[in-house]
């Protein structure tokens, strides 16, 4: 089995990324995305998604959305070839459905213009936008409600950096702590502790472009030493933390 080989193209300011990955017999632990949707398009291969208790099977030239904080666990078979375009719903929470479709438009343009995306790849993604924005005119959102109180507040907790190593236990005037891990979970998808590693694992992957020292970094987000990173960090996204920064390209001034 040879291991996956991933690319990714990374517009920050734009708020998009475009994954591109191939290999054979990979697959992903139950996870969420934080912060983003994915579209993905299945070039070559199967991709077997567990969605919560269904699974959905992919063949060649699907393509399939993941909302945010929708759990899944993907699973591709051997030698398969995938693009995933990621939005990131933050950064894009201000644009309604038709100026996020021409972002995007052109983003795939761009990647198509260096002979990165091939034109048919491009449509197919730009077509599964549809399965994931609201209708025309309307902003772009999740059209989830509003999230208890005592999950906010540990959200807010998770990002601050000063809390990075804190007690994932609900305040106590909020919930008891197995009343506020059900809560969690069934909002979030995830128990607080799995979410809290993925956060840092996130936050490893924005930092790590400018990180001098990966142990150092380590430490920073909480993580025991760096090994702990290198072990959740290829669990949750198939390289090591090394492999990851290599495989990142930026493109600073687009967007």
């Amino acid at each position: 089995m040879r291991q996956p080989e991933l690319t990714f193209h990374i517009a920050r300011e734009a708020g998009l990324e475009m994954v591109f990955s191939r290999g054979s017999a990979l697959r992903y632990p139950e996870h969420t995305h934080v912060a983003s949707c994915t579209l993905t398009l299945v070039r070559r291969g199967v991709v077997c998604l567990r969605r919560g208790r269904t699974e959905c099977v992919y063949p060649r030239g699907s393509v399939y959305a993941v909302a945010r904080h929708e759990p899944h666990s993907p699973a591709y078979s051997d030698d398969f070839d995938c693009v995933s375009l990621c939005i990131d719903l933050q950064r894009c929470a201000a644009l309604r459905r038709e100026a996020l479709k021409r972002v995007c438009a052109e983003y795939c343009g761009l990647l198509r213009e260096k002979g990165l995306l091939r034109p048919e790849d491009a449509g197919a993604l730009l077509t599964g936008l549809n399965t994931l924005l609201p209708e025309t005119g309307m902003p772009v959102r999740d059209g989830r409600p509003p999230l208890h109180p005592a999950v906010s507040a540990s959200l807010r907790r998770f990002e601050l950096p000063e809390e990075e190593g804190a007690d994932t236990a609900p305040a106590a005037d909020a919930l008891s702590p197995f009343h506020f891990i059900r809560r969690f979970r069934r909002e979030l998808g995830l128990t607080p502790h799995k979410y809290l590693v993925q956060s840092r694992v996130r936050a490893a992957r924005h930092l790590l472009a400018h990180a001098p020292s990966i142990a150092d970094l380590a430490a920073r987000l909480g993580f025991c030493d760096q090994s702990h990173l290198d072990r959740c960090f290829k669990r949750a996204l198939g390289v090591s933390p090394r492999a990851y920064r290599e495989a990142c390209i930026f493109w600073e001034n687009w967007g």
